[in-house]
């Protein structure tokens, strides 16, 4: 008897392993599969436009078997509430900043940690090198139900407030706006400023009404949000690297897509964002002489001042987050060259 129920449930599983691996094979155009997902960014963002530019490559590609639907402006939810979703499958994918998968796994602060990449080249030879996002995938996945699809880079991220951040002695009583993730604490104790998490959406308002009198953010962000209303004063601090990943639902990539699709579907991803990349330096500019044309003063730091945010963001990285990014923050450094 139990060999005979032994056999009927082998049959079943087996009936069952047909029928979800041959879900995705039926996948037309005229009866796609939608792989929805969003971020915080406004529509008009150069994010929201690279995201657009993969949604009609996978389309193309795949015959319009494969629909990404791109939801921007936080309709889905804000960071915290796309990832949580994503990892629970509600959603199939979002981009979000790096550190938000901090939760899962410590490896993923360091990418938006204070003056943690040394250079322009340390971000291409890592962040967009197949092998390390691999690498990180694979950490990833052992935590959660996340698979890594690469970066994007929207430029530095540098400050606007009432006055200028020279030193941490002008940033002290500072209310910075931040992500609310745990890795600004770094880049606005490098400054003198307070960190005080807030969603993005609200940060016209708080800095309108003085619940916070300064913001961080990359300079295309500065202008689509239209801080540059309120706050005139921006400092060049580039502290953080302006990077998003995105992150896709493993069973959403795994169960919902054929092993072509999902090779496309990957492979036009990264395709995308070394595009974007490769783009971004010269829209990164433009983006700074349309805040001075708005009225913006501009402070550069001299090489002396950086170096003391550096040194401080620095003692702290050493102290409470290097030990824990371990052998992931060795390999990461090693792409500096």
């Amino acid at each position: 008897m139990k060999k005979v129920i032994m056999s009927i449930f082998i049959v079943i599983v087996g009936i069952s392993m047909v029928f979800a691996s041959g879900a995705a094979e039926t996948a037309t155009a005229a009866s796609p599969v939608i792989l929805k997902g969003g971020l915080v960014a406004a529509p008009e963002t150069t994010q929201v436009r690279t995201l657009n530019n993969w949604a009609a490559m996978v389309k193309e590609r795949t015959n319009g078997a494969v629909i990404i639907e791109v939801y921007p402006a936080e309709q889905l939810g804000n960071e915290r509430a796309l990832l949580e979703n994503t990892n629970l499958g509600t959603i199939d994918w979002t981009l979000i900043g790096p550190s938000g998968a901090e939760r899962f796994t410590p490896e993923f602060g360091m990418f938006e940690n204070a003056y943690t990449f040394q250079s322009t080249n340390h971000i291409k030879n890592s962040v967009f090198n197949p092998e390390f996002i691999n690498y990180l995938s694979g950490i990833l996945e052992k935590k959660s139900n996340l698979k890594l699809l690469g970066f994007q880079w929207f430029g530095s991220r540098h400050a606007i407030a009432d006055k200028p951040i020279l030193t941490p002695e002008d940033g002290k009583g500072v209310l910075m706006r931040t992500p609310e993730v745990p890795a600004y604490k770094v880049a606005t104790y490098a400054m003198g400023a307070t960190a005080t998490p807030m969603a993005y959406g609200e940060v016209y308002m708080g800095l309108s009404q003085g619940v916070i009198n300064a913001a961080e953010c990359p300079l295309e962000n500065i202008n689509v949000m239209k801080w540059y209303e309120v706050k005139k004063e921006l400092t060049l601090t580039s502290h953080v690297e302006g990077l998003t990943t995105v992150f896709m639902n493993k069973q959403s990539f795994e169960k919902k897509l054929t092993a072509a699709q999902q090779k496309i579907v990957y492979d036009s991803a990264i395709e995308a964002w070394n595009a974007q990349f490769a783009a971004y330096q010269d829209v990164e500019a433009s983006f700074l002489k349309i805040l001075q044309d708005k009225g913006v003063t501009v402070h550069k730091l001299s090489a002396e001042q950086k170096a003391v945010f550096v040194k401080r963001a620095q003692d702290m990285l050493a102290k409470d987050y290097i030990p824990k990014w371990g052998e992931a923050w060795t390999k990461f450094q090693s792409y500096a060259k």
